[in-house]
């Protein structure tokens, strides 16, 4: 609710300056408007009344009054909530140091494998090593028991890579070498040198 409430006085904000209006006549307004579900507005929470605002209103509606189990009505939706967000939910069972697990990588969603090193002081969050050497802190959420091997899981990592020493580097065709004119001799004998900055290219 109070997440809810933070959001609607943004956007009362953001329409006020939209309309160029004062942003304390829109927070009136949502202060007096009922609650869903709960049939009282926040000022009636509060003030155990309602508010003048500009629009017309009975002067006996703005009397103050008490209202009763008002704790019961705002535990009304929300154990309907948990009864619905219970049914397709479970306890997950408690990790050791020590078990085997696949925890799932935030980037990838890839579940990759790991070993539980102990429980943290957060609830249910365990602190475990990959295979890899990485040390992580995640939610029991993200953890799975896992019965595979892990050695046999990195063979089978290794066994689809391809393997470099059968790749055999072919010579390029066609190339002209150019070793043998970075120097022309002359009739005489002198040995005439290249440029540097022709030696990309093949003179004739």
């Amino acid at each position: 609710m109070v997440e809810k409430a933070v959001g609607i006085s943004k956007a009362v904000f953001k329409k006020a300056l939209e309309d160029n209006r004062r942003p304390a006549i829109g927070l009136l307004e949502y202060r007096n408007t009922p609650i869903s579900g709960l049939g009282l507005s926040p000022a009636q929470l509060m003030f155990n009344k309602r508010l003048r605002t500009k629009l017309p209103i009975s002067n006996k509606l703005l009397n103050p009054e008490l209202f009763k189990d008002v704790n019961i009505k705002l535990l009304r939706p929300q154990q309907t909530q948990k009864h619905y967000y219970d049914r397709s939910s479970k306890i997950l069972t408690e990790l050791k140091p020590g078990d085997k697990i696949v925890v799932q990588n935030v980037k990838t969603k890839i579940w990759e494998p790991a070993v539980v090193l102990s429980k943290t002081k957060t609830p249910r969050s365990y602190k475990m090593k990959t295979l890899y050497g990485r040390v992580l802190v995640r939610n029991r959420t993200f953890l799975r028991l896992s019965k595979v091997n892990h050695k046999s899981y990195i063979d089978n990592v290794l066994d689809t890579l391809p393997d470099v020493t059968q790749v055999v580097s072919t010579p390029p065709q066609n190339v002209i070498s150019t070793d043998a004119q970075t120097s022309i001799s002359t009739k005489s004998g002198r040995n005439i040198n290249r440029p540097n900055h022709l030696k990309d290219y093949v003179c004739y």
